[in-house]
């Protein structure tokens, strides 16, 4: 599987706190380690969130196998642009997925509850934040 080009980031910014930004990029592979790095919502863009290496992030390194599971979830990952539900909160929190595989990107953006979005997004989007709980 080719990982040097799979790039995928994910994240929620609640309305009342900074909330984060999660990305993991195999092309900033170094001596064989892969990482994830978490960026405070503080030090991002929240219209087009990218991580910011000249800004404060915490680095965490990701084995090639949980990497392989990642990639594996995202090409099993469906998507359908039918409507969603939208569950109106007051200060609802901005969550969104981004994924990039050779020259293709993928941005899908949500406000409201998380469960308001499709079950394989929500999968992935979850997978991706406990990779850089572990």
């Amino acid at each position: 599987m080719n990982m040097k080009n799979f790039v995928v980031a994910a994240w929620r910014f609640p309305h009342s706190e900074y909330g984060e930004l999660v990305e993991i990029d195999c092309e900033l592979v170094t001596d064989g380690t892969e990482w994830a790095a978490v960026q405070s919502g503080e030090f991002v863009n929240r219209r087009s969130p990218e991580l910011d290496l000249d800004k404060p992030h915490q680095k965490i390194n990701v084995t090639i196998q949980k990497l392989e599971a990642l990639a594996l979830l995202c090409d099993k990952t469906e998507y359908s642009f039918q409507e969603h539900p939208f569950t109106a909160a007051l200060g609802g929190t901005w969550y969104g997925l981004r994924i990039s595989r050779g020259f293709q990107t993928a941005t899908i953006t949500w406000q409201g509850k998380f469960e308001d979005q499709s079950e394989g997004i929500r999968k992935m989007h979850s997978a991706i934040y406990k990779l850089a709980e572990a």
